[in-house]
């Protein structure tokens, strides 16, 4: 029976082929990027996220997949999560020139999505509430 070989590229599809999960349509989910050290990796790995540690209630995320050259404060190690953009409310930057985040996590907003203007392609978001993110 040949091996299978894992690579960088097909990691992803392949714990979730070996641990029987179905992945949602790819399209509905899309990657973000949490850059954090190597330690509090391992304990969001753990534990997951734990918003009582961060500075604003929130965890910041960034579709830049070498996000520690981008504007990390922890560095060393990256943790991979997927939105939903079906299932989460996501406001933007008029939201975020309106309302406070205590304001926008009572109208129900789950989190922010912040794309950079002056950096195509690229998005920062703001997640209240990281237990709704999707793992791999």
């Amino acid at each position: 029976m040949p091996r299978e070989i894992v690579t960088s590229e097909n990691r992803d599809e392949y714990i979730a082929k070996k641990l029987g999960k179905k992945r949602e349509k790819d399209d509905d989910l899309v990657p973000i990027y949490h850059s954090t050290s190597k330690e509090n990796e391992k304990k969001i790995s753990k534990k997951d996220f734990d918003t009582k540690h961060s500075a604003d209630g929130s965890v910041w995320f960034s579709s830049h997949p070498d996000i520690e050259n981008v504007a990390a404060t922890g560095k060393g190690a990256t943790v991979k999560r997927y939105i939903n953009k079906k299932k989460l409310k996501l406001g933007g930057w008029d939201e975020t020139d309106k309302y406070g985040i205590d304001e926008l996590i009572q109208q129900g907003y789950h989190g922010l999505e912040l794309p950079r203007s002056n950096e195509k392609g690229h998005t920062y978001y703001q997640i209240f509430h990281p237990d709704k993110l999707d793992k791999d």
